[in-house]
């Protein structure tokens, strides 16, 4: 299956303003910067924007450019690349996203987590459990933590996203970046950083048991546009998260290679 999908880009002169509605529009956490020729000049990500906050705070998104929070580093490759050819480079490099270029170094598409994690749900099953790949001790804070410590967290940490419990430990909610854009005009009021995470989280929880084929659950995140799920134990505490980095990594270990070239030599019999 195709892993490549058409490029969603800015100018290094839009305004963050128009990022975040493009972001929203297109459903996309991650855009290609190019310039009037197409050719690429870095990425930008929705951890990017957070992790600019200091330098966003008294100034309105419309008036902030691009180019001052965009990543100029950024991974690029031909259109001949496999899913696991580019599974080991985002893994490797630790790169958000592949930008997609042609012979002259045009930007033509690009590859995000989300479409690798399209290939493994399409293409491999049975081979790793939930528990295998999972992030254990996922990173949590109370229902009652003031919002500009919870996206401190977010940004410290470098995290797409934070769970969020009760004053019993159970997971009601979770915060995301995707969350988080919308409040940067308001992170800088003192009336509304102390407003409790619980006002802002999501409240749609995505959940798995850790025993679950990792498979299916990479399948479910494609169909309902997930990024993560959420691992309860028994008793509903959380023991792990599984993201789609955690997916991507999973299609450059040996048991996805294994299992791939099975079903390479089974189908060339037929």
């Amino acid at each position: 299956m195709a892993i490549i999908r058409p490029i969603v880009s800015v100018r290094p002169q839009d305004s963050l303003l128009h990022v975040v509605k493009v972001m929203q529009s297109d459903y996309v956490p991650k855009l290609v910067v190019t310039d009037e020729t197409e050719h690429a000049l870095g990425i930008l990500t929705q951890k990017d924007i957070i992790a600019s906050l200091d330098k966003l705070r008294d100034r309105l998104l419309a008036d902030v450019f691009v180019s001052e929070v965009m990543r100029k580093e950024f991974l690029s490759v031909e259109s001949g690349i496999d899913p696991i050819e580019a599974a080991r480079l985002i893994v490797e490099t630790k790169s958000p996203m592949i930008v997609v270029v042609s012979e002259d170094k045009r930007a033509i598409g690009m590859i995000l987590k989300s479409d690798l994690v399209s290939y493994y749900g399409s293409t491999v099953k049975g081979v790793h459990k939930v528990e295998d790949v999972m992030t254990r001790d996922p990173v949590s804070v109370d229902e009652s933590t003031p919002i500009k410590d919870a996206v401190e967290i977010l940004k410290l940490k470098g995290l797409g996203r934070v769970i969020v419990t009760d004053k019993g430990g159970k997971v009601i909610g979770m915060l995301t970046t995707a969350d988080v854009i919308p409040l940067i005009p308001f992170l800088s009021h003192s009336k509304c950083v102390d407003i409790p995470v619980k006002e802002f989280m999501n409240t749609s929880i995505n959940v798995a048991n850790p025993d679950e084929d990792l498979g299916f659950v990479a399948k479910t995140m494609i169909q309902r546009r997930l990024k993560s799920f959420i691992v309860l134990d028994n008793n509903g505490k959380p023991v792990g998260i599984v993201t789609s980095s955690d997916i991507v990594k999973a299609l450059t270990d040996e048991k996805t290679r294994r299992f791939l070239i099975e079903i390479k030599m089974y189908t060339a019999t037929f």
